[in-house]
């Protein structure tokens, strides 16, 4: 897989733009990775489907996420920084023990 230049991500926008999140997610990952047919793309787990997306995001924009969130009951506004491995999943074990 590889990050996506600025031309490559305005294309993967302007063919996004009438498609659902799904369709989205997968046309970003073929555009990442030509030499996975979209079949085989189509079939991957939704936790495989995002771990891709997010190892596409870090490789596109870095690993550092910036975000900002209203609270809904009182609308303050947090602001807060983590990194992609602070949020990554670590596989299993075979044995389902980690």
């Amino acid at each position: 897989m590889q990050g996506l230049s600025a031309a490559k991500l305005l294309g993967a926008w302007e063919a996004g733009m009438d498609q659902s999140p799904a369709q989205r997610a997968l046309t970003l990952l073929g555009i990442a990775s030509p030499d996975i047919p979209p079949d085989v793309l189509g079939r991957l787990s939704i936790g495989e489907r995002d771990a891709r997306l997010l190892a596409l995001r870090q490789q596109t924009f870095g690993s550092r996420l910036d975000s900002l969130v209203s609270c809904p009951r009182c609308n303050e506004l947090l602001e807060f920084s983590l990194d992609v491995s602070d949020i990554r999943a670590q596989a299993a074990s075979p044995s389902g023990q980690e």
